[in-house]
C-alpha cells in the first residue's frame, strides 16, 4: 500500500460537488457533511491503494444480498 497523506477537501470543492450533484446545500448542512465526505473519501484511498497481482482475485458487492 502506498504511504500518501490524505488532502482534506476544503468546503468550497465540497460545495462545488455538492452543486454538480444537483444539490443546494445550505453553509450548515455542507459543515455537517464533510467529517463524512472525508471519513468516506479515506476509505476510497484505501481500497484504491491496494495493489492487486493479475492472479488475485478482487472483491465484488451484490447490495441485492440481505
Amino acid at each position: 500500500m502506498a504511504a500518501t497523506e490524505p488532502e482534506e477537501i476544503t468546503m468550497e470543492e465540497l460545495e462545488t460537488l455538492a452543486r454538480r450533484a444537483g444539490l443546494a446545500l445550505t453553509p450548515a448542512e455542507l459543515e455537517e457533511m464533510k467529517p463524512q465526505y472525508d471519513l468516506y473519501a479515506e476509505m476510497i484511498r484505501l481500497v484504491h491503494s491496494v495493489d492487486l497481482e493479475a492472479g488475485e482475485s478482487g472483491v465484488t458487492f451484490r447490495p441485492d444480498w440481505g
